[in-house]
């Protein structure tokens, strides 16, 4: 009698082990589900959320040591920490726009480039993306910043941290570990002033078998920033901050409160000044009384007419910006702290 082909009899020996291997579970229910390795006994059993990262980084936005690639949001990581986040033609003079990939709302206006944390400074959550005003909102509780990061709604009372821009070649490059001055902008270069930032600098950057690639690209940051805070002098004053109203708006002796930014407009003697509206202990919105005095409505702080407290539990004073006074009109600017007592003269 013949001997069946070896490949039948190998198609036999699969279907009666299957066979076998089915009675055993039959019998035994606890075999249902049998490893595909031996168990190292001597191990402990890993944590149930061991692939679960349950806390979060202190400063997740500090921390990305430069930014993470992420093409899908024109993030593209480079030789010496700065990320590519688009080139410089496709962000036009007064707008802003959320990169995910290095967590940041990077923005242009008259002045130049700038970029700031897209985390939210009270519970750390990702913030949406920006209105064509800027202003950007949290969707977990609801804080609000304006167009330069500044508190516009709490909970959140401390500022988005600005952070370095460069421009290489026409590519716009941020850095999320280097913080910068929230006033800073980042110029485009002149290409006929020899600045060290066209397609060279781009090459030699971007070049992976440059040793000292690292080291000239954070050089070139911080000239950058250098030459937007020396450029700054040249720009035209009266296109800083935000327009806020007719001179005649603001009559002498009164306060005016301008929910949108979130501060207080004045006026006495000395002439205009303005201040934050947000209460230094838990950044509620004040409101303002006819006196200039003003009152936080969630645990009944109060500040005089210059916005210092006089009543707790807030312990620090209202933060004063500058004020500028262009062709009638008044504009204050966020981004330029400056002391309580300064006024803006209104002839």
């Amino acid at each position: 009698m013949s001997r069946p082909p070896v490949e039948l009899q190998r198609r036999r020996l699969l279907v009666l082990g299957s066979s076998a291997t089915l009675a055993a579970c039959a019998a035994n229910p606890d075999t249902m589900f049998v490893s595909p390795r031996p168990v190292d006994a001597g191990s402990p059993p890993p944590p149930e959320d061991a692939a679960v990262d349950r806390e979060a980084p202190k400063e997740p936005f500090l921390e990305l040591d430069g930014g993470i690639a992420d093409p899908g949001n024109g993030g593209r990581t480079l030789v010496g920490g700065g990320v590519d986040v688009g080139a410089v033609s496709e962000f036009a003079v007064g707008s802003w726009r959320l990169n995910a990939g290095v967590r940041a709302v990077v923005a242009r206006d008259a002045r130049g480039f700038f970029a700031y944390s897209a985390i939210c400074t009270h519970e750390r959550c990702l913030l949406g993306e920006p209105d064509a005003m800027g202003v950007t909102e949290c969707a977990c509780h609801a804080s609000r910043f304006d167009g330069n990061g500044a508190v516009l709604r709490g909970p959140a009372v401390a500022p988005l941290a600005h952070v370095a821009v460069t421009i290489l070649g026409e590519r716009v490059l941020v850095n999320p570990s280097m913080r910068v001055e929230a006033s800073l902008r980042t110029a485009l270069p002149d290409p006929d002033a020899g600045v060290d930032g066209g397609a060279d600098a781009m090459s030699d950057v971007a070049r992976p078998d440059a040793s000292d690639g690292a080291a000239d690209a954070a050089v070139d940051v911080r000239d950058a920033a250098v030459d937007a805070r020396d450029a700054a002098v040249d720009v035209d004053p009266c296109t800083r901050g935000g327009d806020v109203g007719a001179v005649t708006a603001f009559a002498l002796n009164t306060w005016t409160s301008v929910r949108a930014m979130g501060i207080i407009v004045g006026r006495d003697s000395g002439g205009l000044y303005a201040f934050s509206a947000l209460c230094t202990h838990s950044g509620c919105v004040v409101t303002v009384n006819s006196d200039g005095t003003s009152d936080c409505p969630c645990h009944n702080s109060r500040f005089d007419a210059n916005g210092r407290v006089t009543r707790g539990p807030a312990s620090s004073d209202l933060q004063h910006y500058a004020v500028l006074v262009c062709a009638g009109r008044v504009r204050v600017d966020q981004g330029a702290v400056v002391a309580a007592t300064t006024r803006t003269a209104v002839s």
